[in-house]
């Protein structure tokens, strides 16, 4: 395990490290919150199933990615490369969520008759576009890829396998939708 002495770390660093795990912890209290009453996650799939959406699907996605997330502030505050990693796969993979999410939101409101995609809701996602980026590209910084060891040089390398792994993960959900399973 290559750690670096958490004195040199990066300000940024430790903000989006602490941030990481915040928002991990924030999307687990939010998840053990709404499974005090299992009808709320149960309307919640079947809202997403009318669009071809698994609830199940989305939950363990929404697991693994949070888990991801911690992984990624203590891999990020640790200095780890690992950290890097993560912390660029879940900063990456939010881009690419709101991204798809947007004609997700705009499918669920045709289907009801009532537009999903709300002011309120487009300036959240178009927030969280800004801060997953804003992290993606303060992560390819080359003091950061120094202190954390990864070889600036390869920043784009590292960035495709980072993209083919997203679009790997969104064809597998593809497949797991297409198949019916969850």
């Amino acid at each position: 395990m290559d750690v670096n002495d958490t004195n040199d770390r990066p300000l940024g660093v430790s903000i989006i490290a602490v941030w990481n795990v915040v928002v991990a912890l924030g999307i687990a209290l939010l998840l053990a919150v709404a499974s005090l009453n299992p009808g709320n996650l149960a309307e919640l799939g079947r809202g997403f199933a009318t669009v071809g959406i698994s609830g199940k699907w989305l939950l363990a996605s929404v697991l693994v990615i949070s888990a991801l997330t911690f992984l990624a502030g203590i891999g990020l505050w640790t200095g780890e490369k690992l950290g890097w990693w993560l912390g660029s796969f879940c900063s990456l993979y939010g881009v690419a969520g709101i991204l798809t999410g947007i004609p997700v939101l705009v499918r669920i409101g045709q289907h009801f008759g009532q537009p999903a995609l709300t002011s309120g809701r487009l300036s959240s996602l178009v927030m969280r576009f800004a801060i997953n980026l804003s992290i993606l590209l303060y992560l390819m910084r080359a003091d950061v890829m120094l202190y954390l060891g990864v070889p600036h040089e390869q920043r784009f390398k590292y960035l495709g396998y980072l993209g083919i792994g997203i679009v790997g993960t969104y064809g597998l959900s593809l497949l797991v939708a297409k198949a019916g399973i969850g």
